[in-house]
């Protein structure tokens, strides 16, 4: 699903995190629930955090929306500290 959005949006980047061998990035915060997803928007900040059923058409929803700035960004600086420790590529 990821690679077809990928290609789908040219403009977003998808990072599969395994939260069992990332555990140091994810710091105090306790993903209980699968999928989580983290969207950012187009100034890289946290605007969205929580579980998403895995439907290809609400994920390309949900990042377009994040690009246009329809969320708010997210003020729990864990997720801030997340997005800090993210690969740039």
């Amino acid at each position: 699903m990821f690679e077809r959005l990928a290609v789908d949006m040219p403009q977003a980047r998808f990072v599969w995190v395994d939260v069992e061998e990332h555990d140091a990035l994810l710091g105090d915060l306790d993903i209980e629930n699968f999928p989580t997803l983290l969207l950012l928007d187009a100034q890289r900040r946290p605007c969205f955090a929580g579980t998403v059923l895995p439907h290809a058409d609400t994920l390309q929803r949900m990042c377009q929306a994040a690009f246009q700035g329809d969320f708010a960004p997210i003020a729990d600086i864990a997720w801030q500290e997340v997005v800090s420790g993210l690969p740039d590529a």
